[in-house]
């Protein structure tokens, strides 16, 4: 088995999806046979909708944009996350978050017109890229509290949440989705509530308890959103990039995630997994796991 570049993961019982996002595939990987198997994709980059490229002009558009996941190119899938009998896909390339049916009947797009924005509305458009839909930008990162689907939007510096109703609509949690336009380039580095807020290119996210735990990368720390009240609070980071646990710097944090009042990050540039203790005044440390050997 081989992978290049691969991204997101999402454990489901006894098998871990892997968003192999070079290879433009989603694998699967059975954790007791030790068994990797390609269950969409073909390889190459395909289109936010599926099934277009064969469409004329005198063709009556699908009535849901669907196909078999085998036959159906996807683009830069970069975050996985599994909801009751469906995984849902970060689709960085095509700005969309994708659905795939856990028993490999089919995949396409769930949420997002395909227009590289921030906009709140109606998930999916019949016709593609119908303006007064949800847009997104990027999406790198999901987590979610069985309501909502919370993304990472990393280009435009947001947090959005998708819900797994059909029927709702995307919200942005902290970002900036009320502005007239520019809304791509409104970054940067605010706490505060709802349009306040500035992010630059958060890549991670993890919910706890009402809380969204946000790797904001290109900021070097780590913050943490509150749903209800959209509110925003640096917990760990100097904005500085560094490998320092006393003072708590980071260098462009990637990868997070939660389990027993820690919250555990992978500091990508750093090449280093460090914790932030909760329950310790936000103390940020440095993980080591003794006795591991490559195989």
């Amino acid at each position: 088995a081989s992978f290049d570049h691969p991204q997101g993961m999402a454990l489901h019982e006894q098998t871990l999806y892997v968003a192999d996002n070079e290879n433009d595939l989603i694998r699967k990987i059975d954790l007791q046979a030790k068994q990797v198997t390609t269950i969409a994709g073909t390889g190459e980059q395909g289109p936010a909708w599926p099934g277009i490229e064969k469409l004329t002009p005198n063709s009556e558009l699908p009535e849901r944009w669907v196909g078999k996941p085998l036959e159906t190119g996807v683009n830069s899938p970069w975050a996985l996350w599994v909801h009751e009998d469906d995984l849902y896909i970060a689709m960085a390339g095509p700005h969309q978050i994708w659905k795939m049916t856990l028993d490999g009947s089919e995949i396409g797009p769930y949420a997002g017109n395909g227009r590289e924005d921030i906009v709140d509305g109606p998930l999916l458009p019949k016709t593609p890229y119908t303006q007064g839909y949800s847009s997104f930008a990027q999406p790198s990162g999901l987590t979610s509290d069985g309501t909502w689907l919370y993304v990472a939007d990393s280009e435009g510096s947001s947090i959005r949440a998708v819900p797994f109703d059909p029927e709702a609509e995307t919200q942005t949690v902290v970002g900036s989705n009320h502005l007239p336009y520019g809304r791509l380039f409104a970054f940067g580095d605010q706490d505060g509530q709802g349009e306040e807020v500035l992010l630059q290119h958060a890549l991670g996210v993890v919910y706890h308890e009402g809380n969204i735990y946000v790797a904001d990368t290109y900021n070097n720390k780590i913050k943490v959103v509150n749903v209800e009240q959209k509110t925003c609070k640096t917990i760990a980071g100097t904005g500085q990039p560094g490998a320092d646990d006393a003072t708590g710097t980071f260098d462009e944090p990637e990868g997070i995630t939660y389990a027993k009042g820690i919250v555990y990050v992978a500091d990508t540039n750093n090449h280093l997994f460090r914790t932030i203790d909760l329950a310790n005044g936000n103390k940020v440390g440095t993980l080591v796991i003794e006795g591991l050997k490559a195989q």
